[in-house]
């Protein structure tokens, strides 16, 4: 696009997409408009920009195709609609941890709505002026509620994060937000009851959580829960529940590993590394290994230590059949 080309007479529209976290919003999109009206071109439009997929400019964009005559109901994305679900409960739940607050939001859709462990809830902050956030569920289906784990975030120069501050703090109490459920099959739980290792640190205790519910609803109770944070009286999120699940048997071993606490600093791939000889074993059971929480220091240090186990073949070989995977971010 150096220089114009003869393209008078063309009709012309352009759906740009791009993601306003960056500085150059929609630039090649913005550059084709201007390249084409330059050409000679006649817009039927004026350039539509969309934020990460945001709906109001492909319903847009989807509207403008029907009027020249595309087929009604154009599928421009796999995704389902977005739908108004309700926050009904926030709590912030690590209070005193030296870490960053950690809230639990509980919403619920406006129907009934199905999904798996590992699936994740994709909403929309500040009315649809802020980029999609996608967030692990922590709850079933069968509780009626989606439960998400909201760590705050803030950016390079101390600003507070749009959507995580949004959910945690600017949205009111049974106000609705616009969201949908997106599968992630990559995350789902084995197709049968073999034995389970699930492995994370912080707010992928959501993960953790989901398939833990999952499987003892289902009476599958060969689990083995590693999970790591700072602070085992303010940061051991779900401790009740997971030490009742132990209690009635259906969580086999549980390791915690809280790296704030005396008499030194231990992680999950600690943990990881003390239970070589049983994790052997579990493995050699036909055991699947999941992986939930920060794809910096945890998941890197873990997927380390089992590369040094099992060797890097047999890792990859566990993840092509899906025994050994992964929901890091």
């Amino acid at each position: 696009m150096q220089a114009p080309a003869a393209l008078t007479g063309l009709q012309t529209a352009v759906l740009a997409l791009g993601d306003r976290a960056y500085p150059d919003f929609c630039a090649f999109g913005r550059q084709l408009a201007a390249w084409l009206a330059q050409s000679g071109a006649q817009p039927l439009a004026p350039p539509l920009q969309a934020d990460c997929a945001e709906a109001t400019a492909l319903a847009a964009w989807q509207a403008l195709l029907e009027r020249l005559g595309a087929a009604g109901g154009v599928q421009l994305s796999s995704a389902p609609m977005l739908l108004p679900w309700r926050l009904v409960q926030r709590h912030w739940i690590n209070q005193g941890s030296p870490g960053a607050p950690l809230y639990r939001l509980r919403l619920t859709p406006p129907a009934p709505e199905a999904w798996q462990a590992g699936d994740l809830l994709e909403v929309q902050p500040r009315g649809g002026r802020g980029a999609l956030r996608r967030y692990t569920i922590a709850s079933i289906d069968a509780e009626g509620h989606a439960e998400l784990l909201v760590r705050q975030l803030r950016g390079p120069g101390g600003e507070p994060g749009l959507g995580s501050f949004w959910l945690t703090e600017g949205l009111p109490l049974r106000a609705a937000i616009a969201g949908r459920v997106i599968a992630n099959p990559g995350f789902h739980a084995p197709p049968d009851d073999r034995p389970l290792i699930l492995l994370g640190n912080g707010s992928g205790m959501a993960g953790l959580r989901a398939h833990l519910s999952q499987r003892v609803a289902r009476g599958q109770h060969r689990n083995w829960l590693l999970f790591g944070e700072r602070s085992r009286a303010h940061d051991f999120h779900g401790g009740a529940e997971i030490e009742q699940w132990r209690r009635r048997g259906c969580l086999a071993r549980l390791d915690l590993a809280f790296s704030r606490e005396a008499p030194c600093q231990r992680y999950v791939q600690h943990a990881l590394a003390e239970c070589e000889g049983e994790c052997r074993a579990w493995l050699r059971d036909g055991a699947c290994l999941y992986v939930c929480g920060g794809q910096r220091g945890m998941a890197p240090a873990v997927h380390g230590q089992l590369e040094e186990w099992l060797g890097a073949p047999a890792l990859a070989a566990m993840a092509a059949e899906g025994r050994y995977r992964r929901d890091v971010y």
